[in-house]
Protein backbone atom coordinates (compact mmCIF):
# COMPACT_ATOMS: atom_id res chain seq x y z
CA UNK A 1 0.00 0.00 0.00
CA UNK A 2 2.77 2.51 0.69
CA UNK A 3 4.81 2.29 -2.40
CA UNK A 4 1.44 2.22 -4.84
CA UNK A 5 1.15 5.68 -6.52
CA UNK A 6 -1.77 8.07 -6.39
CA UNK A 7 -3.40 8.51 -9.75
CA UNK A 8 -5.65 11.45 -10.53
CA UNK A 9 -9.13 10.39 -11.05
CA UNK A 10 -11.54 11.75 -13.60
CA UNK A 11 -14.53 12.02 -11.07
CA UNK A 12 -16.81 13.20 -14.25
CA UNK A 13 -17.13 9.85 -15.12
CA UNK A 14 -17.53 7.67 -11.77
CA UNK A 15 -19.97 7.86 -9.16
CA UNK A 16 -17.37 8.61 -6.69
CA UNK A 17 -14.08 9.82 -5.98
CA UNK A 18 -11.53 8.90 -3.42
CA UNK A 19 -8.35 9.65 -1.51
CA UNK A 20 -6.11 6.88 -0.04
CA UNK A 21 -4.77 7.10 3.31
CA UNK A 22 -0.90 7.01 3.10
CA UNK A 23 -0.75 5.44 6.56
CA UNK A 24 -1.26 1.15 6.76
CA UNK A 25 -4.94 0.23 8.59
CA UNK A 26 -6.51 4.00 8.10
CA UNK A 27 -9.49 4.19 6.42
CA UNK A 28 -9.58 6.45 3.07
CA UNK A 29 -12.42 8.89 2.11
CA UNK A 30 -15.01 8.50 -0.46
CA UNK A 31 -17.09 11.27 -1.86
CA UNK A 32 -19.93 10.72 -3.55
CA UNK A 33 -20.65 12.25 -7.25
CA UNK A 34 -24.26 13.37 -7.66
CA UNK A 35 -24.81 11.95 -11.08
CA UNK A 36 -25.89 8.88 -10.15
CA UNK A 37 -25.76 5.63 -7.69
CA UNK A 38 -27.00 2.08 -8.37
CA UNK A 39 -25.46 -1.16 -7.57
CA UNK A 40 -25.79 -4.54 -9.75
CA UNK A 41 -23.88 -7.39 -9.87
CA UNK A 42 -21.80 -5.69 -11.96
CA UNK A 43 -20.67 -2.95 -9.74
CA UNK A 44 -17.58 -1.88 -9.03
CA UNK A 45 -18.43 -1.32 -5.54
CA UNK A 46 -21.18 -1.65 -2.63
CA UNK A 47 -21.87 1.04 -0.19
CA UNK A 48 -22.54 -0.40 3.64
CA UNK A 49 -24.41 0.97 6.40
CA UNK A 50 -23.05 0.15 9.58
CA UNK A 51 -25.48 1.25 11.63
CA UNK A 52 -28.86 -0.70 12.77
CA UNK A 53 -31.23 -2.35 11.45
CA UNK A 54 -33.98 0.36 13.00
CA UNK A 55 -32.04 2.99 11.65
CA UNK A 56 -31.32 2.08 8.06
CA UNK A 57 -35.14 2.21 8.01
CA UNK A 58 -35.97 5.01 8.68
CA UNK A 59 -33.31 6.81 6.42
CA UNK A 60 -30.06 5.50 4.11
CA UNK A 61 -28.41 6.46 1.19
CA UNK A 62 -30.02 4.78 -1.89
CA UNK A 63 -28.90 1.36 -2.68
CA UNK A 64 -26.98 0.78 0.66
CA UNK A 65 -27.40 -2.31 2.62
CA UNK A 66 -27.94 -2.70 6.32
CA UNK A 67 -24.43 -4.34 7.54
CA UNK A 68 -24.62 -3.37 11.47
CA UNK A 69 -21.42 -2.62 13.05
CA UNK A 70 -21.22 -5.14 15.70
CA UNK A 71 -20.67 -8.01 12.27
CA UNK A 72 -17.19 -6.80 12.17
CA UNK A 73 -16.19 -8.14 15.47
CA UNK A 74 -18.36 -11.24 15.11
CA UNK A 75 -16.66 -11.82 11.91
CA UNK A 76 -20.00 -12.23 10.02
CA UNK A 77 -19.10 -10.69 6.89
CA UNK A 78 -21.84 -10.56 3.97
CA UNK A 79 -21.40 -11.95 0.03
CA UNK A 80 -20.90 -8.46 -1.13
CA UNK A 81 -18.05 -7.98 0.99
CA UNK A 82 -16.29 -11.29 0.13
CA UNK A 83 -16.65 -10.84 -3.29
CA UNK A 84 -14.73 -7.20 -3.40
CA UNK A 85 -12.48 -8.27 -0.93
CA UNK A 86 -9.05 -6.91 -2.10
CA UNK A 87 -10.25 -7.02 -5.70
CA UNK A 88 -8.32 -4.47 -8.40
CA UNK A 89 -10.98 -1.41 -8.75
CA UNK A 90 -13.67 -3.10 -6.41
CA UNK A 91 -14.44 -0.81 -3.35
CA UNK A 92 -16.43 -1.32 0.08
CA UNK A 93 -18.10 1.93 1.14
CA UNK A 94 -19.02 1.95 4.24
CA UNK A 95 -20.57 4.81 6.19
CA UNK A 96 -22.57 5.54 10.19
CA UNK A 97 -24.39 8.26 11.16
CA UNK A 98 -21.47 10.42 12.09
CA UNK A 99 -17.70 9.87 10.91
CA UNK A 100 -16.38 8.53 14.31
CA UNK A 101 -18.31 5.08 14.45
CA UNK A 102 -17.54 4.61 10.56
CA UNK A 103 -13.46 5.38 11.10
CA UNK A 104 -13.93 2.74 13.86
CA UNK A 105 -15.66 -0.11 11.90
CA UNK A 106 -13.14 0.80 8.95
CA UNK A 107 -10.33 0.31 10.92
CA UNK A 108 -11.52 -3.17 11.86
CA UNK A 109 -11.65 -4.65 8.75
CA UNK A 110 -8.36 -3.22 7.55
CA UNK A 111 -7.46 -5.00 10.68
CA UNK A 112 -9.22 -8.20 9.39
CA UNK A 113 -7.28 -7.55 5.84
CA UNK A 114 -9.50 -5.40 4.00
CA UNK A 115 -7.19 -3.01 2.16
CA UNK A 116 -10.12 -1.65 -0.31
CA UNK A 117 -12.65 -0.34 2.34
CA UNK A 118 -13.71 3.27 2.24
CA UNK A 119 -15.42 5.74 4.45
CA UNK A 120 -17.98 8.63 3.63
CA UNK A 121 -16.53 11.72 5.53
CA UNK A 122 -19.12 13.13 7.79
CA UNK A 123 -20.71 10.01 7.49
CA UNK A 124 -25.00 10.09 6.57
CA UNK A 125 -25.06 13.45 8.80
CA UNK A 126 -23.05 15.60 6.20
CA UNK A 127 -24.00 13.06 3.29
CA UNK A 128 -27.60 13.34 3.75
CA UNK A 129 -27.60 17.31 4.26
CA UNK A 130 -25.33 17.48 0.88
CA UNK A 131 -26.75 14.83 -1.35
CA UNK A 132 -30.90 14.69 0.23
CA UNK A 133 -31.52 13.28 -3.50
CA UNK A 134 -29.41 10.20 -2.85
CA UNK A 135 -31.39 8.87 0.84
CA UNK A 136 -34.29 6.82 1.13
CA UNK A 137 -36.55 8.41 3.70
CA UNK A 138 -36.25 10.96 6.06
CA UNK A 139 -33.41 12.17 7.64
CA UNK A 140 -33.88 12.58 11.61
CA UNK A 141 -33.48 16.64 12.74
CA UNK A 142 -31.09 15.73 15.27
CA UNK A 143 -28.51 12.81 15.82
CA UNK A 144 -30.46 9.81 16.83
CA UNK A 145 -29.77 8.54 20.71
CA UNK A 146 -26.65 6.78 21.87
CA UNK A 147 -27.40 3.09 21.82
CA UNK A 148 -26.45 0.92 24.77
CA UNK A 149 -22.42 -0.42 25.42
CA UNK A 150 -23.75 -3.43 23.23
CA UNK A 151 -23.40 -1.62 19.89
CA UNK A 152 -20.21 0.34 21.00
CA UNK A 153 -16.55 -0.11 20.04
CA UNK A 154 -14.22 -1.44 22.49
CA UNK A 155 -10.09 -2.67 21.72
CA UNK A 156 -9.04 -6.24 21.18
CA UNK A 157 -7.36 -6.19 23.84
CA UNK A 158 -9.34 -5.35 26.49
Amino acid sequence: MGGEEVKDIDDSASVFSYAPSEAPSMASVVTVNTEALGITEDSEYVVLDLRDPEEFEKCHIKEAINFPAPNITRDRMIPQMFRMKNQPGKFIIVYAWDERPGVEASQKLVEKGYENIFLISGGLENFGSQFPQLVEGEMPQTAPPKKSSTSQFFPFNS
